[in-house]
């Protein structure tokens, strides 16, 4: 609520009192600042929003940071570490990719060159814009060195159903288009 809405919602003799009216911009203030405190540490209950919390979260997990390290690098390494418990195999990659998505995923493994790729699973079949930087880093502290990650992303024949009107309402751009990763339906 904005300053004049509480006073509005004060009965009218009261609102227009300069005592009153200063007790509730007080009181209102108090509460925000309340509110952001409740914000703040509701974020570090998970190590993928907190901030000031991080340090907690590598102690539980008993990492420790190198020098200079990124909040993003930090939040990769905890995640990595609550999310591969034992062996880094599909599935806890899998799993690491829900986590921080929010997607469904499935792994392949692509011996023959060494890489394993993620496909994002969904209800239905789409395109999803996401950011995975924390993704690539929190994989790359738990998969085995020489193997090479790869996330797939839209090809053209994930595009041939569409329209070109249909293409040009999805991807307004060229970075749209690149940023997308493709979603399929689970089966």
């Amino acid at each position: 609520m904005n300053e004049r809405n509480d006073r509005e919602a004060l009965p009218l003799p009261l609102g227009l009192e300069p005592i009153t009216a200063a007790v509730s911009d007080s009181l209102r203030a108090l509460g925000e600042d309340a509110l952001g405190v409740v914000q703040s540490v509701t974020e570090q209950l998970s190590p993928a929003t907190a901030t000031w919390g991080i340090g907690a979260w590598e102690a539980l997990t008993g990492i420790t940071p190198p020098k200079g390290a990124s909040i993003e690098d930090r939040r990769a390494a905890i995640l990595a570490q609550l999310c591969s418990r034992g062996t880094t195999n599909a599935a806890a990659i899998e799993r690491l990719a829900v986590s921080l998505t929010g997607y469904g995923a499935a792994v392949e493994e692509n011996f023959g060159n060494y890489s394993f790729s993620l496909t994002f699973l969904g209800d239905a079949p789409g395109f999803a814009a996401l950011d995975l930087t924390l993704l690539y880093r929190a994989v790359e502290v738990i998969k085995p060195a020489h193997l090479r990650f790869i996330v797939n992303h839209v090809r053209w024949e994930d595009l041939a159903a569409l329209t070109w009107a249909q293409l040009e309402a999805r991807f307004p751009t060229w970075a749209d288009l690149e940023a997308a990763v493709p979603v399929k339906g689970r089966a």
